[in-house]
């Protein structure tokens, strides 16, 4: 065998995954038609990250309508399809108001469930939401959400998604790859400010 060749067998070659792990999904066989499934719909991580003032980057009304424009234009580039909101909470909104009452919503790999309904969003996903919209695994990543556990309004957001670059207002974030604080990373961690070098995920549902 070739030295190259051996190379690529022991390490890999053209892996695009952002975490640097194998798509270990790759060799599985088909998960569930999600056409039979009833009101079933997906859920992904954006592989974009942006700062506190999506309002200003989507060019939209609102920091919401800036989330959401950004989760269907991430969708959009990824062929997917469907309507899509994003997990966001500002002052005049809670994000569990914001998500229809469909479900269960799964990754987009169409195998794994993360949850069953919508009062699944109130506690804790049944699986991480660690696959981006073109179904790599983006694993420990933080997100915007705004939000804490229950899906209310944490009160830390940025002034409604608007601030890109002020250190005196916060933003609340959540870990994808962990499912007790995927939505409200514990402790002061949780609360960046919304300054020039924070940019982060964002969750994209499908409605």
């Amino acid at each position: 065998m070739r030295a190259g060749v051996l190379l690529c067998f022991l390490c890999g070659c053209g892996n695009n995954n952002m975490a640097g792990a194998p798509d270990l999904g790759a060799d599985l066989p088909p998960g569930p038609d999600l056409s039979t499934v009833a009101n079933a719909k997906r859920v992904f991580v954006t592989h974009g990250t942006w700062s506190g003032n999506l309002k200003g980057t989507a060019g939209t009304m609102t920091g919401l309508d800036g989330g959401d424009s950004l989760c269907n234009a991430a969708a959009s580039g990824a062929s997917l399809g469907g309507t899509w909101r994003a997990w966001l909470s500002d002052g005049t909104a809670n994000a569990i108001d914001r998500i229809n009452d469909v479900g269960p919503w799964y990754l987009v790999d169409r195998r794994t469930r993360v949850l069953d309904n919508k009062s699944n969003l109130t506690t804790q996903p049944i699986a991480n939401i660690d696959r981006d919209e073109d179904g790599l695994i983006t694993d420990g990543q933080q997100v915007w959400t705004g939000t804490k556990t229950g899906g209310v309004a944490d009160g830390n957001d940025c002034m409604g998604w608007t601030v890109e670059n002020d250190a005196t207002v916060s933003g609340r974030i959540g870990e994808n790859g962990l499912v007790a604080e995927w939505t409200s990373i514990a402790g002061g961690a949780g609360l960046p400010h919304c300054f020039m070098n924070a940019a982060y995920h964002l969750y994209c549902l499908e409605q």
